[in-house]
């Protein structure tokens, strides 16, 4: 029998879905001018504790549930380049992008 019984949730945030519990550091998009300091999450589509146990499923969000973090890294990730070819009349062009990011640890998830 577990004894620690964590609450987890998923969140919506920068149009994906995180699958998060307290003391988690996850990474998500940046989507504010943020790099520092706390950020709740009010896109809130499911909490429960993880034994399966009063689980609430928001239609499409739960009613009143949020999740608490605090921003511990802002960064932007590894360059991915974009190749374009054509061949036979050497037309090539190469983009490249970095995406910002946040890392953030959860706090506190209340709902």
């Amino acid at each position: 029998m577990n004894k620690y019984i964590m609450k987890i949730a998923v969140i919506q945030t920068g149009g994906k879905q995180y699958q998060v519990c307290e003391g988690q550091t996850i990474q998500i998009e940046t989507l504010l001018e943020l790099t520092e300091g706390a950020v709740n999450f009010d896109q809130v589509l499911l909490v429960g504790e993880d034994d399966g146990k009063d689980v609430k499923v928001g239609a499409p969000t739960v009613e009143g549930a949020t999740v608490a973090g605090t921003i511990v890294e802002a960064g932007r990730t590894r360059k991915v380049r974009v190749v374009k070819y054509k061949p036979k009349t050497r037309e090539n062009t190469v983009n490249g992008h970095r995406q910002n990011y946040l890392k953030v640890k959860i706090e506190s998830i209340k709902g």
